[in-house]
């Protein structure tokens, strides 16, 4: 009786690993992937970045999403075989809510991203779009400093977003 004891957990867990095994089997023949698995690349195609943003904060985010998605990054339309220009970038603050007392109490910060993708002759893949992204924070009028930097951190997070929907968008060109 011993024995059969201590070979119970044994066989639940076998039990556990085939059922497992078995909806990961169900999952995957159905199609269904998890976010981020798989999916588009870049496959090793050469992108050059034409900068009319003139932000070197876009230029590293974007030069950092081509690498990540699987593409390279070259300096000359010659050696490209994408084209996408940067045609400009911008954000603002909203107020979102004020308090009771007439305080602000949160601040909407929206990104703007324009870009288009063209071959290295020419030819326009992708005409001029506007990519957004936003973001809603708390105000804290007692915290300026904090605030600022808050901001600040928002504001790369909606930059890299902009980026990578960008790329999605060339993946599958």
């Amino acid at each position: 009786m011993h024995r059969r004891r201590a070979s119970q957990p044994i066989v639940s867990l076998l039990l556990r690993l085939v059922a497992v095994s078995v909806v990961a089997a169900a999952l995957g023949a159905c199609g269904w992937q998890l976010r981020g698995a798989g999916g588009a690349t870049l496959d090793g195609r050469a992108v050059q970045v034409v900068d009319r943003a003139g932000s070197a904060d876009l230029m590293r985010e974007v030069r950092r999403g081509v690498e990540s998605a699987g593409g390279s990054y070259v300096g000359s339309a010659a050696a490209a075989d994408l084209v996408l220009v940067l045609h400009g970038e911008g954000d603002r603050r909203e107020v979102l809510s004020v308090g009771t007392d007439g305080e602000i109490s949160e601040y909407e910060l929206q990104y703007r991203l324009e870009y288009s993708v063209q071959r290295p002759d020419g030819e326009q893949l992708v005409g001029r779009q506007s990519l957004q992204t936003r973001r809603a924070y708390p105000h804290d009028p007692a915290d300026a400093e904090a605030g600022r930097v808050l901001e600040r951190e928002l504001l790369a997070e909606l930059r890299a977003d902009a980026v990578r929907l960008m790329m999605f968008r060339l993946q599958v060109l």
